[in-house]
């Protein structure tokens, strides 16, 4: 992992199911540069990306031969592993920290509630989705939030309030999640050091 500026960290991870670089900016223009080979998780990431105005660049190579888990549950990790690094090399930064939002689309209603507190923890709970949005086995959705969650060590609570659409409930999940990061991420410049009453974030 080398750091390139104070906010954009680049990370490689390889094992023999996966073989992932990621670059990320997280004050970047919303720009998603890759693909996963699966269309409508593509387009979720692209979604995540716009609406944190998350730069995001990555190459995947996975065992999708086997199925979707492995990639997609890698990647939900190492773009967490990278968000991480990047806080820690700003950790003089005073960061909003605490985000939520209620996201609709169409007959759906999400809620996201994120706390980058360096404690990772992941609460889901959703309607029952189909198996499949196009290719993408939505069985992976839980996996790589939880794997990108746990990885950059932030609170993520996501709640499908009500909804009966496939698409327009993880697509609400992204958007929701996109601007939540955004908010959580903005910094505060009349003041410095952790946003805690603790005074440590750890």
């Amino acid at each position: 992992m080398s750091i390139e500026t104070e906010n954009t960290a680049t990370l490689s991870r390889k094992t023999k199911e996966t073989d992932i670089q990621m670059c990320l900016n997280l004050f970047g223009e919303g720009n998603l540069t890759g693909q996963t080979g699966i269309g409508f998780f593509d387009h979720m990431l692209s979604v995540l990306s716009f609406y944190s105005q998350m730069d995001i660049d990555f190459t995947l190579n996975g065992d999708f031969q086997v199925d979707q888990h492995h990639s997609l549950e890698d990647l939900g990790m190492v773009l967490g592993l990278t968000f991480k690094n990047i806080l820690n090399n700003t950790s003089h930064l005073r960061r909003t920290r605490y985000a939520h939002c209620y996201l609709p689309m169409d007959e759906c209603l999400v809620r996201v509630v994120t706390d980058l507190s360096g404690r990772p923890y992941f609460l889901y709970k959703m309607p029952p989705l189909t198996e499949r949005v196009g290719t993408f086995e939505t069985q992976c959705l839980k996996e790589f939030l939880r794997a990108f969650s746990h990885a950059a060590q932030m609170t993520l609570h996501i709640e499908g309030l009500y909804g009966e659409n496939s698409h327009h409930l993880i697509e609400a999940i992204f958007k929701g999640l996109g601007l939540c990061l955004k908010e959580a991420l903005k910094v505060d410049g009349k003041a410095l050091g952790v946003n805690s009453s603790k005074g440590s974030i750890d």
